[in-house]
């Protein structure tokens, strides 16, 4: 079965207002919308080595270096080093940084109830089970 480019386009298009209402949200808390992600990516009182984050940023760890400096500068994480292993840097959420991160999250989570709200309940949980295998 030959597929077009349409899904994309319109997942694209999805993305697209999704990055601007981010970009909306991070402004007004002095953040870029890379930072917020980076905030995202933690749980209250959970540690992140470098390592893992530049993994799960899908950058190199030069870049996340400089965000996590940035983050650090502004109060929003705190760097301590892993018992195991001195040499690793891990980074958490300061209580600043979990208040921003709620913040974006709540943001979020009513733009993507107003996009659902146009879905039933069962095609909601289709669309996430597809996502799901899209990611896998």
């Amino acid at each position: 079965m030959k597929h077009s480019t349409e899904i994309y386009r319109k997942l694209m298009i999805l993305m697209m207002r999704s990055k601007r209402h981010m970009h909306e949200v991070v402004d007004t808390l002095g953040m870029t919308p890379v930072q917020g992600m980076l905030l995202m990516h933690f749980e209250k009182g959970q540690c992140k080595s470098m390592q893992e984050l530049s993994t799960l940023m899908g950058c190199d760890a030069s870049n996340t270096t400089g965000l996590i400096d940035r983050l650090d500068g502004q109060g929003l994480i705190e760097r301590t080093v892993d018992p195991k292993d001195r040499r690793v840097k891990m980074i958490k959420l300061s209580d600043k940084g979990c208040v921003c991160r709620g913040k974006i999250l709540e943001s979020l989570q009513k733009a993507e109830a107003a996009d659902l709200e146009k879905l039933s309940p069962d095609e909601v949980k289709t669309l996430v089970t597809l996502v799901d295998k899209l990611l896998a």
